[in-house]
């Protein structure tokens, strides 16, 4: 698979005892579950009591970033997941974590994978019982190769009808 993935949630300081998340899964995790729990966490990014922002590439809590700490209130969460040079063989994408929107400003941090890593679901989740989420949203940039079928199609469509 390749592509390039967003993942963006606002998670909001639900009290003075939270741990909430949002990322990619190898595996369904539940609502009292959380990323670290085994290796179903595959690239995630925490808000902890005391607005502790990290970011896990996985598997499980390996591989993290530290992110800043005091933060107050509702945080916008963002992922982006690059599988666009995945070749299967040395080059198996990377992963960055942002603070707020997609801007060079706001990145946490990123992390290389060095093997193949599997993603089967996104979602969010929480160490403690209660989770409060917002604006939670996926998106997939289409892969050069896909841009350049709808074009043609579109192409072939508007000549068509003009015949």
């Amino acid at each position: 698979m390749s592509g390039l993935f967003t993942l963006s949630a606002t998670i909001a300081e639900t009290s003075t005892n939270f741990f909430n998340g949002v990322g990619f899964f190898n595996s369904g995790v539940g609502t009292a579950g959380n990323f670290t729990n085994g290796s179903v966490g595959q690239g995630f990014l925490i808000y902890r009591n005391g607005g502790e922002l990290d970011g896990f590439a996985g598997p499980g809590s390996g591989n993290g970033v530290d992110g800043p700490d005091a933060q107050t209130g509702d945080q916008l969460l963002t992922i982006v997941l690059d599988l666009t040079t995945h070749d299967n063989t040395t080059d198996f994408g990377s992963i960055s974590f942002y603070q707020g929107s997609v801007d060079p400003g706001n990145l946490i941090g990123s992390h290389t994978y060095t093997s193949d890593q599997s993603f089967d679901a996104v979602g969010f989740s929480t160490a403690r019982s209660e989770t409060t989420l917002s604006n939670f949203q996926l998106d997939q940039v289409p892969e050069p190769g896909s841009l350049a079928l709808l074009g043609l199609g579109g192409l072939l469509i508007a000549r068509h009808r003009r015949d």
